[in-house]
Order: C-alpha cells, then sequence, then structure tokens
C-alpha cells in the first residue's frame, strides 16, 4: 500500500485535516494503519488518505518501480467533510520538477461513483495525486482508498518478452515463512526467472524481513499476487505456458524432464505441499529423489534445486 511508503506534503496539503503542521512518516509503522508524526506527537489512521482541496500528496516511489508496474487505487469525495464536488489527477515524475499526467477524473459528488484508476508507473521516481474543487468550495476533501502499487501477471510475461527469452515463471502455492520466501526470491533472481506469483490470502507478504533474506533480490524481481492461483493458472495456459508442479506423487525425477518451453513452476507449501485443484491443474508433476529417512527438504532449497536444473537445461 502507497501509506506504506514515504511521501513528501506539498502545495497546501491537508493530510487528514492536518494543514500547515509539521507532517513526517513515523518509521514505526503500526500494522496496516498509517502513522505519522505531527509537529511531534505520533497519530495513527487507516489506510485510507484524505487530502483537502488544492492540496496535493508526492509519493516517493523510487526504490519500488522496477518491481511494481501500475497504480491502483479507488478515488472519491470523503463524504463526512464533502458537499461539494470535486477532481483528481494524477502525475508521475523522474525529477519533482516536470511532471507527467497520467489521468484527470471527471468531477465527483457524493452521489456519483467512485472512480476506480489502473495506472503503468514502471520507470517513475515520484507520483502526485492532486485535488482541486470543482466549485467555490474549497473546504471539500477528496478521499483515496487502497492505493497501492502492484504488479500484474501480464507484467511478468512483459519481462521475458522484452529480454527475447522463453518464460520462466514461478508460483509459489501458499508459502508462509518469510525467511523461505525471502530465499526463493534470492535465487529465483540468480536463475533468471522472469517473475514470481504468490497468492493473497494465506502466504507470506513481501514485507522487510523477506527483502533482507532477498539480500534485496526483491528490488529486482517482478511479483505478482493474485486472489486465485488456479485461475492464474488457466489464463497462464491460455498464454502458452506449460505448469511444472513439485510433487513426490510422481515417478518423473526431476532431472529427465524437458523445461526448454515456456514454463510456470510450482512450488508447494511448507508443509502441505500443492493444493489439491493446483495439483490437478499442473500439466505435469516432478520429483526430487529422497534417501535418508527424512522425506522432505525445505521449500527454498526445493525451489532451488528445480530452477537450477531449468536453467542447465536451456544453457546447454
Amino acid at each position: 500500500y502507497l501509506s506504506d511508503l514515504d511521501f513528501i506534503t506539498e502545495g497546501g496539503l491537508s493530510f487528514n485535516g492536518w494543514s500547515g503542521h509539521e507532517i513526517q512518516k513515523d518509521k514505526n509503522q503500526d500494522g496496516g494503519n498509517i502513522s505519522l508524526i505531527v509537529d511531534g506527537e505520533k497519530r495513527v489512521y487507516n489506510k485510507g488518505v484524505s487530502i483537502h482541496a488544492r492540496g496535493q500528496v508526492v509519493y516517493d516511489i523510487s526504490a519500488y518501480s522496477t518491481d511494481y508496474t501500475r497504480f491502483t487505487a479507488k478515488l472519491g469525495l470523503e463524504a463526512s467533510k464533502s458537499t461539494g464536488e470535486l477532481w483528481f489527477e494524477i502525475f508521475v515524475s523522474n525529477d519533482k520538477t516536470t511532471w507527467t499526467s497520467l489521468l484527470k477524473t471527471e468531477n465527483l459528488t457524493k452521489t456519483s461513483p467512485a472512480v476506480n484508476v489502473d495506472l503503468n508507473i514502471e520507470g517513475y521516481k515520484y507520483l502526485k495525486i492532486y485535488v482541486d474543487p470543482a466549485g467555490p468550495n474549497t473546504s471539500d476533501h477528496g478521499n483515496i482508498a487502497g492505493a497501492k502499487l502492484v504488479t500484474k501477471v501480464e507484467d511478468i510475461l512483459e519481462v521475458a518478452s522484452k529480454r527475447h527469452e522463453t518464460p520462466f515463471i514461478l508460483i509459489l502455492d501458499g508459502i508462509e515463512d518469510p525467511h523461505n520466501l525471502g530465499s526463493i526470491i534470492r535465487t529465483a533472481e540468480t536463475a533468471g526467472v522472469h517473475g514470481i506469483i504468490i497468492p493473497k490470502r494465506r502466504a507470506a507478504s513481501v514485507n522487510s524481513t523477506v527483502n533482507k533474506v532477498s539480500a534485496g533480490a526483491v528490488e529486482h524481481m517482478k511479483i505478482a499476487r493474485v486472489n486465485n492461483i488456479n485461475e492464474t493458472i488457466r489464463f497462464l495456459k491460455e498464454q502458452g505456458i506449460w505448469i511444472c508442479g513439485t510433487d513426490m506423487d510422481t515417478e518423473v525425477i526431476y532431472t529427465k524432464q524437458d523445461y526448454k518451453m515456456p514454463l510456470a513452476l510450482v512450488i508447494g507449501s511448507e508443509g502441505f505441499g500443492m493444493a489439491r485443484l493446483v495439483k490437478e491443474n499442473c500439466d505435469f508433476l516432478v520429483k526430487i529423489p529422497m534417501k535418508g529417512k527424512i522425506t522432505s527438504l525445505n521449500a527454498s532449497v526445493s525451489a532451488g534445486i528445480v530452477m537450477y536444473e531449468v536453467v542447465r537445461q536451456r544453457n546447454k
């Protein structure tokens, strides 16, 4: 969420009603909320952002613009503080001097539907959201809900296309340990994986722990969070991607399988492996032989072994 990023208050901004005050981002955030230091006093808000008319908020997205390709949000009039109408405009920039407008909304009122925006911000360092009244009432407030930077599965396919390479994608089905996730991302980046797909629920989020364990690889990897892994697998198949699952319920040793086709490799969760439907939707399964009394490997180790078999075959 953009509330998790650093922002710069400029141009008469009233952030949740605090106009003309010294506003800083608190480095110790409270869970999913926005935590601010206002005139030296800590205050906590939810993820929604309220901007006073003729105000703007500028986000520094420079550390994320290579990982995330799109900005999504719902824009509308804040019902509790507004009676008139206003409009939003969204800009991007690389120097905070020259701004490019991506979108200007129609005039919004309390009775008009909120506007859902989905904009390409890839490669830019700064994002600015500006609010202006459509009438004389400058006390109106614009509300920005659920503002976040995202990567779509299509963006991962675009990476492979731009590199003129056969697609190589990783699907993580329920990896809940952030250390495992970080290790997998690190190995995936070194192996040339074009992007990673993880579910929005029952999976580790990409947080500071994941970033640290990945040794910074998070900053160079496209990571798409999806609502439904199985729907995503069906979409990938429509794009000509073959789905390979890792599971012990097969006779095929991972070194015996051909991986030179467009490929998405599925790694199951630490304790339970792939979900049943995910397993059924795979085009083929491979396994890593177990010789000892322990019958499974750490998820990040399994992922690394198979990823580098793909690399070995494709580099022949």
